[in-house]
This record gives structure tokens, sequence and C-alpha cells, in this order.
């Protein structure tokens, strides 16, 4: 028995699984660099912020933009998508505010004098990842609190 797999399936699959084996090259040849030329505690503050990052990923994708998807997709009406988009756009903002400024504040106690552009990072990637996620399944059109804010933000510009 012959199993042949859609042309386009295919294309899908190689088209990401190189996304993320580039994605991984960048972020290894960038610790390699950034491992010689900072200090140990530079690179450690550097490592906080990236894992810190992850763990705001880890929480958006499961507390707003895996519901938000699901819910979404479930809904008959045009009203109700958006209702589900503002509701879990607004918690979106909310959660990846709070990763911000704990990431900010404990940069700070760890005597990061750019702790501020951390917890940044942190929120706006974590922001970014739920606007991905819920907008794949055809619902966000930017109308959310959480797409507003992160439009205006200075990380976007």
């Amino acid at each position: 028995m012959k199993l042949a797999f859609p042309s386009h399936l295919v294309r899908r699959l190689v088209l990401m699984i190189g996304g993320e084996a580039m994605q991984s090259g960048f972020h290894f040849a960038l610790n390699i660099m950034l491992l010689h030329m900072l200090s140990a505690q530079g690179y450690g503050l550097f490592a906080i912020g990236m894992v810190m990052g992850g763990v705001g990923l880890s929480y958006i994708r499961s507390l707003t933009a895996v519901p938000a998807s699901i819910w979404m997709s479930k809904s008959t009406n045009s009203a109700g998508v958006d209702t589900y988009d503002v509701a879990f756009g607004t918690a979106a903002l909310i959660v990846a505010l709070l990763m911000a400024v704990g990431t900010a504040v404990l940069m700070h106690v760890l005597g990061d004098p750019s702790g501020i552009a951390a917890g940044c990072f942190v929120g706006a990637w974590s922001l970014r990842s739920h606007m991905r996620t819920a907008s794949s399944h055809g619902a966000s059109r930017l109308s959310s609190p959480s797409a507003m804010a992160l439009l205006q933000s200075p990380a976007v510009s």
C-alpha cells in the first residue's frame, strides 16, 4: 500500500519546520555571540529576560490565545466573535502587562539598569503571541484593546 501526501501539506510542513530551524539557528548564534561579548552577569540577565519571555508566551497561549481561538471558531455570528475577541484580548493585555511589570521589577532588583526594556520585550512578545494565535483562526480584526495597545507601543514602531 502506497501512501501519498497532498503536496500543499508537504509544502506547509517544510515551511514550518524550515522556519523553526532558522529561528533556532539564529537563537543559537545569538547566544554564542552574546556569551563572548557580555560579562557573566550581563549574559545571565539576558538569559533571565529570555526565560521570562518564554514563560509569558506559555501563560498567554494557555490562558487567552488557545481558548480565544476555540471559542471564536465555535461562534456562529460576527457579534459573538467580536465579543470573544474583546474579552480574551483584554485578558491577554492584562496578563502581558503583569508579565512586563514583573520582569521589569525582577531585573531592577537584580541590578539591571535596562530592566524596563526587558519588561517591554516580554510584554510585547507575549501579546504578539496572543494576536498571532487568535487571529490565525480568522477572528481578530484589530478591534480589541490588546491589539490597539500593541499598535501604539514603541516596540512596534
